[in-house]
């Protein structure tokens, strides 16, 4: 069919009855003898009896077709527009090339294969990304819900404990007495963190923590 459809053009066929078909039009159809899909150009329209024939030739070939074409073989005919007096046929230029390399094996495998491939390691892991990102998120409310939650009962009875201990043992005189003379240093328990006055001694000094009980060993 050059140069109207060339080797490689995908074109796109549409429906049509017999009745549409007229002289000049590109027309496919099956062939039953070649058993494969013809598109040709309908030259002649023929009525015999109450069944219709077209004689078909491609535009490249110097004679018609030596068959005749019945209507219940046609598939459909090549729409077209008329543009600047040239009619534009609805086809796609060299796209059958691509076509015909995907059924190739090294086509497959580029064409399908290695793109299915692609895009199922991508989805894989976006799907890691996604747990991962919802694990940490799922780690960091847990420790804000830590930090914020209020101290169980065995902490609380600690607290309540180091700060009975303190107050039973004050002494205000002679506390602020060894306060004013330096004898008095404050310690942080590594521990519970809490924050007390312990009497400073020389040399190595075992402080126990009024809170929880927590001991260690301070060099004055």
């Amino acid at each position: 069919m050059e140069p109207t459809l060339k080797v490689g053009d995908i074109v796109f066929v549409s429906d049509a009855n017999a009745d549409e078909i007229k002289v000049g039009d590109i027309i496919s159809f099956y062939n039953e003898e070649r058993e494969y899909t013809i598109t040709h150009r309908c030259i002649e329209i023929l009525q015999q009896g109450n069944e219709t024939f077209f004689k078909t030739k491609g535009d490249a070939n110097e004679d018609n077709d030596t068959f005749l074409t019945p209507e219940d073989a046609l598939v459909g005919k090549i729409p077209y527009m008329n543009l600047f007096g040239h009619k534009i046929y609805a086809k796609i230029p060299r796209l059958g090339y691509l076509s015909h390399f995907a059924h190739t094996k090294i086509g497959f495998f580029l064409l399908i294969l290695l793109p299915g491939y692609a895009l199922i390691g991508m989805e894989a892991y976006n799907i890691f990304t996604n747990l991962q990102e919802r694990h940490r998120k799922k780690e960091r409310t847990n420790e804000t819900k830590r930090r914020h939650s209020p101290p169980t009962v065995k902490e609380s009875k600690q607290l309540l404990r180091g700060y009975k201990n303190i107050f039973s043992n004050i002494k205000i005189l002679p506390l602020f007495k060894k306060f004013k003379e330096g004898h008095l240093e404050m310690a942080t328990c590594p521990k519970c963190n809490g924050i007390f006055y312990y009497e400073k001694l020389n040399g190595i000094n075992e402080v126990e923590c009024v809170f929880c009980g927590k001991k260690w060993r301070i060099k004055c």
